[in-house]
C-alpha cells in the first residue's frame, strides 16, 4: 500500500480533491448547479494546494501547488461569468443579505462592493505598467524559477480576495470552507509531525529529522502555512461554544474538542519547522487573537477601538524589536525615550478607558507570547510561561468574572498550557512529573465541561457520568501527548545522559541567532536588504519590474555578500523580505498599491467588522481570519511568499471579509441542529 501511495501519489490527491467536490456537490443539491460547481472548487483550492505534492517535482514542489490554482481559478473564474449572466443578469429579487448594500450595475449585473475593488485595481495596474517597463518583461509575466510569482500569480492572488469575499455567501458552504481549511491543515500536520520522528514514506530527506518540511518541502514555509491555520481551529473551538444550548451534546463537544486536539496538532507541526519567521508571525497571531477574543481593547467608540489597535501593534512590536533582536544594546539613551514617553502615553490610554486590570493583562499577554519561543533554552522559562498564564486566569477569574470570555473558554487556557509543553517538552528532564502535571490541569479544565453523556437517557446501560469523564480526559491526554514532538526519542533514550534532541538544538539555535545570523552585521539577509533599498531607490517609481530580483540582483549585490552566505547561493530569487522585495521589484507605487491600498484598506474594514460583531460570536471567526493574515505579514519580514502561503493569505483576506458582510457565526448551521436537546 506504501508503495502504490508513494509511486501514484498525485493520482492518490487527486482523488482526494475530486471526492471532495463531488460531496458538495452531490450533496448541497439546494445550491444552483454552476454555484455548486464554484463552492466545490473553492474546496478544492483549499484543500489542495497544501497536500498537493509528488516524487516527479520533489526538489520544485511549487509547480504542483501553481498549476493546481491556476487551472482550478480558470475553471471558477469561467463558470463565475456563467453565472454572471445566466444567473444574477437582470435579477429582480435581491438577496436579504445584500438589501440596502452599496453596489455597481455592470450591464444589469449587480455587483456588491466589497470595499476592495478600487485598491486591487491600482495594484494591478502598478504591477502591469511595471511589467511592461520591466528589464525582463518575459521572467516579469511568468516569474522566475522556482517561485513564479510573476503577474499572473499576482492577478490569481488578486482574484483570490474577490472569489472569497464575493462567493462564500452561505452559511453552509462557509462552515465547508472551514473545516476544509482545517481538515487538509491537519493532515500536512500530522505528515509532518510522523516525519519529524524518522517515519517518512516518501524517503525526501534526513533533514526532516531536525525540521520538519511536511507536504511543502521547506520548512521556512511550512511552518507558516500549518502556522495560519492554527488560528482557524482556534477560533472555532471559541465559536461553537457559544450554541452549546442550541445543538445535541455530543455535536457539540465533538466539535468543541475535536477543534481543541486539531489545534494542538497544527502548533506541534509549525513548532517542528522552525523558523525565525514562522515565530515571529505566530506571536504576533497569537497576541492579537488572544486579545480580541478576550475582548481586551478599548471598545467605548470606533474611533479609540482604531486608535488602541494601532498603539498596541507599536508595543508589540516594539518589545519584539527592543529583547529579541536586542536593540536596547545600541544606543539605549536615544533607544529608552521615546519608547518610555511611548509605552506612558499608551497605559494612561488604557487605564483610563479600561482600567488598570486591563492594563495588567494585556502585558501578561505580550509577554506570554513573547517567551513562548524562548521556552527551549531552559526550563526556568517554561515556568515563567506557566506564571504569566496563571497570572491572566487570575485576573478573569477575581475581577472580569461572569464577564470573560476566556473563563467561558476554559479549555483555551488548557490550550495555552500544551502550547508550551510542547515545546518545553524535549528539554524536561523529568517527563513523568509534567505528564502528572498537565493530567491534573486537563482534569481542572475539562471534568466540567464533559457531560458527554445523559444517564437519564440511556436506558440499557448505566454509565457513571464520573467515569464517562476520567475515561475521557484519559483519552485526550494520551491524544495530546502522542503528539508532543521527540517524545518517542526521550522514552527510547530515557536515563541516558545525552539525547539526540534535533529540533530542541535547532530550536535553541535559532533564538540565539534574531540579534546576529537575522539582523547583525555578518547577516546575509542585511545585506540583502541593504541592497534591496539601494535597488528601489535607483528605481522609484515602479521598480525593475515583477519579480525580476534573480535578475537584477548582481548589479546591486554587495562585497561582502558572498562572503556571508558562504559562496552558495550568489544570486537569491528573493531578498527575505517581502516589503523590502515590493519595493526593489515594482518600486514606491508597488508599495502603495499593495500594503498602502489593498492591505491597508482591508485591516479598515476587517477591523471595523470586528468592531460591529465584539458582541457576536462571529467575532472570533473574523479575529482568527485577521490572526492568519497577521501571521503571514511577521513571518516576511524575515521570510517571502510562496503559492503555498502566499495563496491562504488572500483566501483568508477575502474569507474574513465575507465573515463581515454576511455576519457567519452568528447562527449555527442547520445540519448541527438535529437532535437538539429540549
Amino acid at each position: 500500500m506504501i508503495e502504490f501511495i508513494r509511486n501514484n501519489l498525485l493520482l492518490v490527491e487527486i482523488f482526494i480533491v475530486t471526492c471532495l467536490f463531488l460531496s458538495y456537490f452531490f450533496t448541497e443539491k439546494k445550491v444552483h448547479p454552476v454555484k455548486r460547481a464554484i463552492n466545490g472548487l473553492m474546496l478544492v483550492f483549499v484543500f489542495g494546494v497544501p497536500i498537493f505534492f509528488t516524487s516527479e517535482t520533489r526538489s520544485v514542489f511549487e509547480v504542483n501547488k501553481m498549476i493546481l490554482l491556476r487551472f482550478v481559478s480558470l475553471a471558477v473564474l469561467g463558470l463565475w461569468v456563467v453565472k454572471s449572466l445566466l444567473v444574477d443578469y437582470d435579477k429582480q429579487e435581491e438577496d436579504p443579505a445584500h438589501q440596502g448594500k452599496p453596489y455597481y450595475s455592470i450591464l444589469g449585473i449587480k455587483w456588491y462592493k466589497t470595499g476592495l475593488e478600487i485598491p486591487l485595481l491600482f495594484w494591478l495596474i502598478v504591477n502591469v505598467a511595471s511589467t511592461i517597463l520591466s528589464r525582463n518583461i518575459y521572467v516579469s509575466i511568468i516569474g522566475a524559477y522556482d517561485r513564479w510569482e510573476g503577474l499572473i500569480t499576482v492577478f490569481n492572488y488578486a482574484f483570490l480576495v474577490m472569489v472569497f469575499a464575493k462567493q462564500v455567501d452561505s452559511i453552509r458552504f462557509f462552515y465547508w470552507m472551514l473545516f476544509s481549511f482545517i481538515f487538509s491543515a491537519s493532515m500536512s500536520a500530522t505528515y509532518g509531525i510522523v516525519q519529524s520522528n524518522g517515519i517518512d514514506f516518501m524517503r525526501w530527506s534526513a533533514d526532516a529529522t531536525s525540521r520538519a518540511f511536511g507536504s511543502i518541502n521547506n520548512p521556512v514555509h511550512y511552518g507558516p502555512y500549518v502556522g495560519m491555520m492554527i488560528c482557524l481551529a482556534f477560533g472555532y473551538m471559541i465559536n461553537i461554544k457559544n450554541f452549546q444550548d442550541s445543538m445535541s451534546k455530543w455535536s457539540f463537544h465533538s466539535l468543541y474538542l475535536f477543534s481543541f486536539v486539531l489545534t494542538i496538532i497544527t502548533f506541534t507541526a509549525m513548532f517542528l519547522s522552525w523558523g525565525r519567521g514562522t515565530w515571529l508571525g505566530f506571536q504576533g497571531a497569537l497576541t492579537f487573537f488572544l486579545f480580541f477574543s478576550g475582548r481586551s481593547f478599548i471598545e467605548d467608540t470606533k474611533l479609540r477601538y482604531y486608535a488602541d489597535i494601532i498603539m498596541t501593534t507599536m508595543i508589540v512590536g516594539l518589545t519584539y524589536i527592543m529583547f529579541l533582536f536586542n536593540v536596547y544594546q545600541v544606543l539605549p539613551l536615544i533607544a529608552f525615550v521615546p519608547i518610555i514617553m511611548l509605552v506612558a502615553g499608551y497605559a494612561y490610554l488604557v487605564i483610563k478607558n479600561k482600567g488598570f486590570w486591563n492594563l495588567l493583562e494585556r502585558v501578561h499577554i505580550i509577554a506570554l507570547t513573547y517567551i513562548m519561543q524562548i521556552i527551549s533554552i531552559s526550563l526556568t522559562h517554561f515556568f515563567a510561561y506557566n506564571i504569566l498564564l496563571l497570572g491572566i486566569y487570575l485576573i478573569h477569574k477575581l475581577v472580569y468574572k461572569e464577564n470573560s470570555v476566556l473563563l467561558k473558554n476554559k479549555l483555551i487556557f488548557l490550550l495555552l498550557i500544551c502550547f508550551g509543553y510542547i515545546v518545553a517538552s524535549p528539554s524536561i528532564k523529568d517527563f513523568g512529573i509534567m505528564f502528572i502535571y498537565l493530567g491534573i490541569m486537563f482534569l481542572a479544565y475539562v471534568v466540567k465541561l464533559l457531560p458527554m453523556f445523559d444517564t437519564e437517557s440511556i436506558s440499557e446501560i448505566i454509565v457513571s457520568p464520573k467515569t464517562v469523564n476520567i475515561i475521557t480526559v484519559i483519552i485526550l491526554v494520551l491524544i495530546s501527548f502522542y503528539f508532543v514532538p521527540k517524545t518517542t526519542i526521550y522514552a527510547n533514550n530515557f536515563g541516558h545522559k545525552q539525547l539526540q534532541l534535533n529540533v530542541l538544538n535547532t530550536a535553541k539555535g535559532k533564538i540565539g541567532s534574531y540579534s546576529s545570523e537575522a539582523i547583525g552585521d555578518k547577516s546575509a539577509r542585511m545585506s540583502m536588504w541593504k541592497s534591496g533599498i539601494t535597488w528601489g531607490l535607483d528605481n522609484p517609481i515602479l521598480g525593475t519590474g515583477v519579480d525580476t530580483i534573480k535578475e537584477v540582483y548582481p548589479a546591486y549585490r554587495r562585497v561582502e555578500y558572498a562572503r556571508r552566505e558562504g559562496g552558495h547561493n550568489l544570486t537569491p530569487d528573493r531578498l527575505h523580505n517581502e516589503y523590502v522585495n515590493t519595493f526593489a521589484a515594482t518600486g514606491l507605487l508597488g508599495v502603495i498599491g499593495r500594503y498602502v491600498l489593498v492591505i491597508g484598506f482591508y485591516l479598515f474594514m476587517i477591523i471595523g467588522y470586528m468592531y460591529q460583531n465584539r458582541s457576536k460570536p462571529s467575532l472570533y471567526l473574523i479575529a482568527a481570519t485577521f490572526a492568519g493574515f497577521v501571521f503571514y505579514q511577521g513571518q516576511v519580514l524575515f521570510n517571502f511568499g510562496v503559492v503555498a502561503t502566499a495563496s491562504f493569505a488572500y483566501m483568508l483576506m477575502g474569507l474574513g471579509l465575507a465573515i463581515g458582510y454576511y455576519g457567519f457565526g452568528n447562527t449555527v448551521s442547520d445540519r448541527f441542529l438535529e437532535g437538539k436537546s429540549e
